[in-house]
């Protein structure tokens, strides 16, 4: 005996994925937004009161090996500060939705594993 199965037309999808998806039919564009997953993290790691730039780096900044912390007290400190977690939300927001904050996610995964207060 076979089973049916129906299919219900449920209109145009507005959210799959954790992404936002805005329609403009008339001039054929499609917007693609990761907010919640950007407020979240921003939650997540105290943010959430930071101030907006437009660029996501100043420019000529470089982050250099010589900045990470040296002395015990500040290692053991950074130990405790999820620098892995952060980086890894930008890269997922860079993945969908984020695409020119590839350069700057790139100086940071550098320095994830010595990672210092201006980094």
């Amino acid at each position: 005996m076979l089973s049916k199965f129906y299919m219900n037309d449920l209109g145009a999808t507005h959210f799959i994925l954790g992404m936002e998806i805005k329609r403009y039919c008339v001039d054929r564009k499609l917007w693609l937004r990761e907010r919640k997953h950007v407020e979240r993290a921003l939650k997540c790691f105290n943010m959430q009161e930071c101030k907006l730039v437009k660029e996501p780096i100043i420019v000529g900044m470089t982050l250099y090996v010589e900045k990470c912390p040296k002395a015990q007290e500040e290692i053991e400190y950074m130990v405790h500060v999820p620098c892995a977690n952060g980086v890894g939300s930008l890269i997922y927001a860079m993945a969908d939705t984020r695409p020119y904050i590839v350069h700057v996610v790139g100086l940071l995964r550098r320095h994830m594993s010595t990672h210092g207060e201006k980094h």
